[in-house]
């Protein structure tokens, strides 16, 4: 969010463990849960997806490194890009949930 724009509540609802699993990392880091939650927002908006490609570009290089080191780094890559996509599919969602909600609540800025 930036800051000129102005905060809006928006409510989410998290399955039990989840929310554990996010107030757990909240603690951690000794923030509030919705500051986890942000934090893991804005994180999907930084530009990852340069230094993916650049990682890609070295490790997937046959010439460098030896072969159990590359599928190591395959396979994170891999998850790593698996859980993007999950993040991305979430902030749909919420943004479906968000729509939901202002059309049942006009006062609700989007």
């Amino acid at each position: 969010m930036t800051e000129s724009a102005p905060d809006t509540w928006f409510k989410l609802r998290l399955s039990g463990p989840l929310r554990a699993r996010l107030e757990g990392e909240a603690s951690k880091r000794g923030i509030t849960l919705t500051a986890e939650i942000l934090r893991r927002i804005e994180e999907t908006f930084s530009d990852t997806s340069a230094r993916f490609d650049a990682l890609e570009r070295e490790v997937f290089d046959g010439q460098k490194g030896n072969e159990n080191l590359s599928n190591l780094f395959k396979a994170m890559y891999s998850e790593l890009r698996h859980q993007r996509s999950q993040v991305q599919n979430l902030e749909q969602e919420l943004l479906i949930l968000q729509a939901q909600y202002a059309q049942n609540d006009p006062s609700m800025e989007m």
